[in-house]
């Protein structure tokens, strides 16, 4: 079966089933939600998600500074740590980048994730660099939640309020209209 028939949210399904038979007591909440539960000191909980950007499907380099991808690459993880109710505590950053890659270029990426790290207190703790054929920027963020305060999808019931901030689908649009008229991205998530 090729990842094509299996479809996303049947790879995510197979791999919880896999990772579930490994994790000790440290895991909380794995696979599932916005970010893993794992425990930590006397209360708080570790929260950890990651997200990978890719060249030619999440970025296309010319249509945003390589400052502002990196940035966008961050923002991504913090979003999900601000989803479940978490304070970001540090951030890993892996990047795979084909050896024609301008190194000014690969080092913006890293200093947009850098200065939104800065912002948000959540310090660059260790990563990865590696070749590959076209770029692609894997962040992994690490915060913190106090027990039974993490804000989960499946805690989620008929009558609460969403709260959702800028305009939806406005990141989509904002590449569409930035593809067609052949320019660059203009709004900042």
């Amino acid at each position: 079966m090729r990842l094509g028939q299996l479809g996303e949210f049947g790879l995510i399904a197979r791999i919880e089933r896999l990772a579930r038979r490994s994790q000790g007591t440290r895991v909380v909440l794995g696979i599932g939600d916005d970010a893993a539960l794992l425990r930590a000191r006397a209360g708080e909980h570790w929260a950890l998600t990651t997200d990978a950007f890719v060249e030619g499907v999440h970025f296309r380099f010319g249509r945003e500074p390589a400052l502002a991808l990196g940035r966008r690459a961050l923002v991504a993880n913090l979003s999900d740590l601000a989803a479940m109710g978490a304070r970001p505590a540090a951030f890993t950053l892996a990047l795979a980048a084909p050896p024609s890659l301008d190194a000014r270029r690969a080092l913006d990426l890293a200093r947009g994730a850098l200065r939104e790290g800065a912002a948000h207190g959540c310090p660059l703790v260790g990563g990865n660099v590696t070749r590959a054929r076209e770029t692609s920027l894997t962040i992994a963020a690490l915060g913190v939640v106090a027990p039974g305060r993490a804000l989960l999808r499946s805690a989620a019931r008929a009558g609460d309020r969403l709260l959702v901030t800028g305009t939806l689908g406005g990141a989509a649009l904002d590449r569409l209209g930035a593809e067609r008229r052949g320019g660059r991205r203009r709004q900042r998530p």
